[in-house]
């Protein structure tokens, strides 16, 4: 597809970091291009949808780029869950998960590796709650 939002658009260093920026949240979220190509197809308004669409593009060219060589920070998760489920290296352990409130798509995806495949794991989360509560 082409763009029609961004088409001739100069890209500045605010404009590439907030599209970069972007990018990183949908891989945090794992949402994938189909999804958001999806999402934007539904919206009533033509100028959402040609956005959400260059945007998707925009985001698939990028990661496209990044598997020539590049690397992305936000690309370490889901990389560690590829290895981790692909050489099961939670066989045979025990996992210790500590501090969180809540948890990412890509987090989830590897404490749902660790369960699946570790002996033994064990998860911390913060509350709000003034006494802490077996669970």
């Amino acid at each position: 597809g082409e763009l029609k939002i961004f088409s001739g658009k100069k890209a500045g260093n605010t404009l590439l970091t907030m599209l970069v920026d972007f990018n990183k949240e949908l891989k945090f979220c794992r949402v994938g291009y189909s999804e958001l190509k999806t999402a934007g197809s539904k919206s009533g308004s033509a100028l959402l949808r040609d956005k959400i669409n260059d945007l998707a593009l925009i985001n698939e060219a990028y990661d496209a780029m990044l598997e020539t060589g590049y690397f992305d920070d936000s690309e370490a998760v889901e990389l560690f869950c590829k290895i981790a489920a692909e050489e099961h290296l939670f066989a045979g352990k025990t996992v210790y998960i500590d501090g969180f409130r809540a948890f990412s798509k890509q987090e989830s995806e590897c404490l749902r590796i660790a369960l699946c495949d570790a002996d033994d794991v064990y998860i911390t989360l913060c509350t709000t709650a003034e006494r802490p509560r077996a669970v």
